[in-house]
């Protein structure tokens, strides 16, 4: 892969990143909201995951977020890629500053290793829907993807 190709994949790996980042809770300043709702069992561990990547981003924690929150294929894809999860995060940390979600809905797979949550997010004034796409890592749900 030329020089043109492998600086492409940096930009898609960090905006992937970003908007994951964006759209899961992350906030460096300001204020930061959420509501997953009241979820039980396998979907309260899904909604709990989702609050604690919003919690350990609005603590301004790169690397918690990255141990804790973001799946190792994420992390994996941004090395490819010639950045890390603690880089990347970091910089996202530094360019929110306001954001609130929503929890609207939860789906689990039949095999109980992936989950999807639809979410309404405000982020600077504008609302979106989103879905996020979490994996089960070592029995915690992390953050996989997002569309």
């Amino acid at each position: 892969m030329g020089r043109a190709g492998r600086a492409l994949r940096r930009r898609r790996a960090a905006a992937l990143l970003g908007a994951l980042a964006i759209a899961s809770g992350v906030s460096a300043c300001g204020t930061t909201g959420s509501s997953s709702g009241g979820y039980t069992g396998e979907k309260g561990e899904v909604a709990r995951a989702i609050s604690n990547l919003e919690s350990n981003a609005t603590a301004n924690s790169p690397a918690k977020l990255c141990d804790e929150d973001i799946a190792a294929s994420v992390s994996r894809r941004l090395e490819r890629d010639g950045s890390t999860c603690l880089k990347a995060m970091t910089t996202q940390l530094r360019q929110v500053d306001t954001f609130t979600m929503t929890v609207e809905s939860i789906s689990i797979s039949k095999a109980g290793k992936s989950a999807s949550a639809e979410v309404k997010s405000t982020w600077s004034g504008k609302e979106r829907d989103s879905t996020l796409s979490l994996v089960k890592e070592d029995g915690h749900w992390k953050l996989a993807s997002l569309s």
